[in-house]
């Protein structure tokens, strides 16, 4: 425990109350004799500034923090017994001229009832909780109020201040270069300072030597690589990442104990450098062919059997010069077979130019370790035909003959209002939403409208236009409630197996890829692979399996 006591320093107020053997109530009331003392009747009321520690001013240790405040007196009563009211107060107002009866407002921290009799005895409230700070003890006032039946002698005033000093914090690793793993172990060590107690949160801010080479670097507020945020807990270790790789880092820790249910934080306090260096994938080739006739792009990627094994790869689209990337459907894959991984892209827009990438992950225990990303050249693929895709199961996918092109709308939520005395009315509105709007498929014999109604009982679709229509290359439609035509007054022939179809759309997000892809080879290889109900009976997988 770590108490300063702190005396009078200075007179604010005195009503109804003399001094006897000094030459001001502050002095009379911190000097240790009982030969001198003030004395007040019934009533009467003094305030006093307090900040003195025996006879200096006191200056709570840098970083520390108060816990508790405490008022003491030694008092008596004059004749027969009394009661003495102590309060200690930070008043507002600048100058701590004392508010109602010995300040009993918001400013009132600290108080006590002393009973006294014809004996000096000394009296005490009990500690109350206060935080407080060097400047809020400049600012304290005590104040002192006969409150009794008989006068009083009061001889000397104390305010005990029990506070906390600051903890520290010992970071000890990691340190070295991290070969396993692109997660690291934070370790460290919670000092608690004098008066103090245990660890109650803790924080972590790791940097490179980059980020800490910025001029005015400070791990507080710097921007870092990783930020835990503040967390709550004992923990003297924490597992971090991933951090990228092949780059140098400094880890910084501050811990807190906790003071009056507040976080009393130490300094940031920082170990040395370590390097997180962890062997990774190499992908040492991609190579992308558009082909035209099943319109598609053909991947080829491949691994630099010199390095270290892939557990995951991933291959990515770009249509706009590389400025961003997706994920390529059905191209996320664990445990890739082999050296040399071979797959298609079925969603690249119809006469779009795309560039792909593919990176191979490590998996190392709980973290993932993943290699530089390899791009291929851009390639395009193009077709004067248009395709309504299944996305699941492209070999479900067909060529279809559009008899009306898409009149769509853009419809966009909005509210307009009349302000009075404006002669403009004001305009509210949402973001505009996708297009809307329907087109007509024709189909020629029973099989291909049985192939468009399968289809359309998908939920998403992926229609490409011809390149040569300079349309929006790609669209994602949700179909809605078709309407089929059947031929009228044709019973003979060929011409008995036209339907047309008449489809509503609403244009969709890219649907994220749920793991289900058949892509197969070519169209028939693709029809021949694609799930079957005896294939499902057979290894037991069911529609919500696959889904």
């Amino acid at each position: 425990m770590t108490i300063a006591t702190l005396r009078p320093t200075g007179t604010v107020a005195v009503d109804g109350w003399t001094v006897s053997g000094a030459a001001s109530v502050h002095a009379a009331t911190k000097d240790d004799s009982d030969t001198s003392f003030v004395a007040g009747a019934v009533g009467g009321q003094l305030a006093v500034t307090i900040n003195a520690f025996s006879v200096d001013v006191f200056i709570l240790p840098a970083g520390a923090l108060t816990k508790t405040i405490r008022p003491r007196c030694r008092a008596r009563a004059v004749t027969s017994t009394s009661q003495l009211s102590l309060s200690v107060a930070q008043p507002a107002s600048a100058d701590r001229t004392p508010v109602g009866t010995f300040f009993v407002d918001s400013s009132q921290i600290a108080v006590a009832t002393i009973p006294l009799t014809a004996t000096i005895f000394d009296g005490s409230g009990a500690p109350t909780a206060w935080t407080g700070t060097q400047e809020q003890l400049q600012a304290l006032v005590m104040s002192v109020l006969v409150s009794g039946a008989d006068a009083v002698r009061v001889y000397e005033l104390y305010v005990d201040i029990d506070y906390a000093e600051q903890p520290t914090t010992t970071v000890l690793g990691p340190t070295g270069t991290i070969i396993d793993s692109t997660s690291v172990t934070l370790e460290w060590q919670h000092v608690a300072g004098e008066g103090g107690g245990p660890q109650a949160y803790y924080q972590s801010r790791v940097f490179s030597t980059a980020q800490r080479s910025i001029s005015g670097f400070d791990p507080a507020t710097s921007p870092a690589t990783l930020d835990t945020s503040v967390l709550l807990g004992t923990a003297r270790a924490l597992k971090v990442g991933p951090l990228p790789n092949n780059t140098a880092y400094r880890a910084y820790v501050r811990t807190a104990q906790s003071i009056n249910g507040q976080a009393h934080w130490s300094p940031w306090a920082s170990f040395s450098d370590f390097t997180v260096d962890a062997p990774a994938p190499t992908v040492l080739s991609v190579f992308a062919a558009g082909q035209d006739g099943d319109f598609r792009v053909r991947l080829t990627v491949t691994r630099d059997t010199a390095g270290e094994p892939w557990d995951l790869l991933e291959v990515e689209r770009s249509d706009d010069a590389m400025l961003t990337w997706v994920p390529v459907r059905g191209a996320t894959l664990t445990d890739p077979p082999g050296d040399v991984w071979i797959g298609y892209d079925f969603e690249a827009g119809n006469g779009v130019t795309v560039r792909y990438r593919a990176r191979g992950v490590a998996i190392l225990g709980t973290s993932q370790l993943a290699g530089e990303w390899k791009v291929s050249q851009s390639t395009i693929w193009s077709s004067d035909v248009a395709i309504l895709k299944d996305l699941t199961f492209p070999a479900n996918s067909r060529t279809v003959r559009i008899r009306k092109l898409p009149e769509p709308t853009r419809p966009i939520v909005e509210s307009k209002h009349k302000v009075l005395g404006a002669n403009l009315k004001t305009r509210v509105s949402d973001v505009r939403d996708g297009e809307e709007g329907d087109f007509v498929i024709q189909t020629s014999t029973f099989q291909e409208a049985l192939d468009l109604e399968l289809l359309l009982d998908q939920p998403v679709l992926l229609l490409q236009l011809p390149a040569a229509w300079d349309l929006h290359p790609n669209r994602y439609i949700g179909p809605g409630t078709y309407q089929r035509q059947n031929p009228s007054g044709k019973i003979w022939g060929r011409a008995a197996q036209m339907r047309r179809y008449q489809i509503p759309y609403t244009q969709v997000g890219r649907p994220v890829d749920n793991g289900v892809f058949i892509p197969g080879l070519t169209w028939e290889d693709m029809a021949d692979q694609a799930v079957t109900w005896a294939a499902i009976l057979a290894d037991g997988t069911t529609w919500g399996d696959l889904l």
